[in-house]
């Protein structure tokens, strides 16, 4: 092109100034987490079109307004990240040098970041401490905060709530570290994002945070047990070697191990006020006598042993106990008599001590005892040794300090012995009839209280109601002679009454006489008659015997067998008698009597029973004759009267008597049982009198 080619023609034209595009750049702003930030305005770069931060003219912005996208400047929350892109430039606040927001066009869509960085927190492990013997779990929540700002308070309320404690020399571990102070022994394990080692709430997040550590001390402190004196105890008079290994070991955690196996094995001990050596001091307890204390020795355990200085001790006082002296009181044995009421002795007694000799510490003695007794007093206590009777009771008297609370005293009881009384049993005579067999009487016999002074009446009221006698033959011997028997009963036995016990008495005994008595026997003559003028011989056999049984037989089969019967009158034998009955005519003399099978007159008293004797008219006699005679015999024997015959006690049918002087068993009875027939009949009417039932009365009485 050449510009001579062309024929140019100008047209003025327009010159228009455009805006002047420049771009606003906010800077990257920083703040520490948990603080507000206010972003600063002046934190941009401005590039001119040409690239370069200078605006034509010199002109000049100076502030822009910057926001944080996020809000991350006003949070407190906000983690410790780099947000991008987070701060944002959005107009020109101020400016200068003629700076005219309107010759500009602004791009302020550059962004830029807002750092949040670490905040720095100190932890400090705080002092802990254990006892000695313990395995010490570290407390994670034992150390301190240093924010920032000197103070321990995190923003937002955050907490570190534990941390990771190290014991660095395994302290906290080991039962065997003696006591002191362990100085920085315990770190804080840092922690990392790898590996946390701490806990935290209300938000707490460690990312947030820059941490340094600070070490803390580990405190082994005396490990607090007590040791208590045990009770010992001693016997009153006794002197006591004080034992230095009687004591209680009580832990701190309550049981009597101590760590490591260690043992307390002895202490020093005494007594406050010299108890333990006294042999007077009365039975008590004396409350913390026993002292113990420092210095102690014990066993080697599991680790370097027993150390004293590792422990802080307690001690407790114990009691010292004085018990009662076992001594033994006996009752030594008495007596007395039976039926005797007496007092027992009260220095009847032995004193048995501990060391089994009569000797009680001190000098001390006992001199009378209160000995109680069941039987003493009591008269009625049997014979025998009463074994443990005596029983010593209440000391009365006693010398040289005796105290009877000092003593345990064991009572031993005695034997009480009661002897038997002597007394004398007398047999008395007795007797029986001859033919008899007899029953000895067991109450025949006196009673002498001999030991009593020989008065018969014995102790207590008792009696002696019966005796036994040794066997003799003579009661059960109907054949014995009549004959008194010296000395034949001898008592062998007895038995009594009212308490009475023969084992209570020393009885002698004094045989007594038997005696065998004649046997009363009665020699009953036969009525007989005859006609008158006819002769008569006396029969000596004519006879009936009765024995005292009322029966006809004598003993032993004996038999009375004659009798020399005569006519007292001489009527029978006369022929020439009168007529008549002739009561108890026919007599004899019992001496006369001759007997068989053994009889013996000197066994007997017989007594003769008269017979009647009749002398009747021949047959043929007028009955008037008959009837006179018969009221005759009635009037002579019975008491008729013919005229008036209520008029006397008996009144018989003149018929039924006649009758009844002929029958043999009439004949037979002694004259006090006829006199009981005849009564008998005199009982019933006149016209109801028969002779069946004269016969029936006659068996009756005999």
């Amino acid at each position: 092109f050449l510009e001579s080619n062309y024929d140019i023609t100008y047209v003025s034209g327009d010159l228009k100034v455009n805006p002047r595009p420049i771009t606003v750049t906010p800077t990257q702003q920083e703040k520490i987490y948990g603080n507000t930030l206010t972003l600063d305005q002046t934190a941009f770069t401005v590039t001119d079109l040409d690239n370069d931060a200078l605006l034509p003219n010199g002109e000049s912005i100076d502030t822009v307004s910057v926001i944080s996208r996020g809000a991350h400047d006003a949070s407190t929350t906000s983690s410790a990240v780099t947000y991008a892109d987070d701060l944002e430039a959005t107009s020109v606040a101020t400016s200068s040098a003629g700076f005219d927001l309107n010759n500009y066009t602004i791009d302020f869509s550059n962004l830029s970041d807002l750092v949040i960085n670490r905040r720095a927190v100190t932890l400090t492990a705080l002092q802990q401490e254990k006892d000695y013997g313990d395995v010490h779990t570290l407390d994670t929540t034992t150390f301190s905060v240093t924010d920032l700002d000197n103070d321990a308070l995190l923003p937002n309320g955050e907490t570190i709530d534990t941390v990771t404690l190290v014991s660095g020399g395994g302290v906290d571990s080991s039962t065997d570290a003696d006591t002191g102070t362990y100085s920085n022994d315990l770190s804080i394990t840092p922690t990392s994002t790898a590996t946390s080692t701490l806990t935290g709430t209300n938000g707490f997040d460690q990312e947030n945070y820059l941490f340094s550590y600070n070490t803390g001390d580990l405190v082994i402190n005396q490990r607090a047990i007590t040791l208590t004196a045990s009770q010992q105890e001693k016997i009153y008079g006794n002197v006591l070697n004080l034992d230095d290994t009687a004591f209680t070991t009580l832990d701190k955690d309550g049981d009597s191990a101590l760590p490591n196996g260690e043992v307390v094995t002895n202490v020093t001990i005494g007594s406050a006020t010299g108890v333990d050596a006294s042999t007077s001091s009365d039975v008590t307890t004396y409350t913390d006598e026993i002292n113990i204390e420092s210095p102690v020795v014990g066993t080697a355990g599991t680790g370097d042993g027993f150390l004293e200085s590792n422990y802080d001790i307690t001690y407790v006082s114990g009691d010292l106990k004085v018990n009662k002296r076992a001594i033994a009181l006996t009752a030594l044995p008495q007596s007395k008599t039976y039926g005797e009421s007496v007092t027992t002795s009260i220095t009847d007694f032995s004193v048995l001590d501990l060391d089994s000799d009569a000797a009680l510490p001190n000098g001390e003695s006992i001199d009378t005892v209160t000995i109680t007794s069941s039987v003493a007093g009591d008269a009625t206590s049997n014979v025998g040794s009463h074994a443990s009777d005596l029983a010593p009771t209440s000391i009365l008297t006693s010398s040289n300090g005796f105290n009877e609370s000092n003593y345990d005293i064991t009572r031993v009881s005695g034997t009480y012995i009661i002897n038997q009384r002597a007394i004398l049993l007398t047999a008395q005579d007795q007797s029986k009839i001859y033919g008899n067999t007899d029953t000895l009487e067991d109450a025949a016999f006196t009673v002498i209280d001999t030991f009593g002074g020989g008065g018969t009446n014995l102790p207590n009221g008792e009696s002696i109601d019966a005796v036994s006698f040794a066997a003799t033959t003579l009661p059960g011997d109907t054949t014995a002679v009549v004959n008194t028997y010296t000395d034949e009963l001898n008592i062998s036995g007895q038995a009594g009454s009212s308490g009475f016990l023969a084992s209570n008495y020393d009885i002698s005994y004094t045989a007594g006489d038997y005696s065998v008595t004649r046997r009363a026997a009665e020699l009953v003559i036969g009525s007989d008659k005859r006609y008158a003028g006819a002769l008569y011989q006396i029969d000596p056999t004519a006879f009936t015997t009765i024995d005292l049984d009322g029966d006809t037989i004598l003993p032993n089969g004996e038999s009375v067998d004659s009798l020399a019967i005569m006519s007292l009158n001489g009527v029978a034998e006369n022929p020439g008698a009168m007529m008549g009955l002739y009561p108890g005519e026919f007599v004899a003399d019992p001496t006369s009597a001759l007997g068989s099978n053994g009889f013996s007159l000197s066994n007997y008293n017989l007594t003769v029973i008269p017979g009647d004797f009749e002398i009747k008219p021949f047959p043929g006699l007028a009955a008037m004759s008959q009837d006179l005679s018969q009221e005759q015999w009635i009037l002579d024997k019975i008491g008729y009267d013919s005229i008036d015959p209520f008029a006397n006690s008996y009144a018989i049918s003149q018929s039924v008597g006649v009758r009844l002087l002929s029958l043999d068993s009439w004949a037979k009875l002694s004259a006090s049982k006829k006199q009981t027939v005849l009564s008998s009949l005199d009982a019933v009417p006149l016209h109801l009198q028969t002779l069946d039932l004269a016969e029936k009365l006659i068996e009756e009485i005999k």
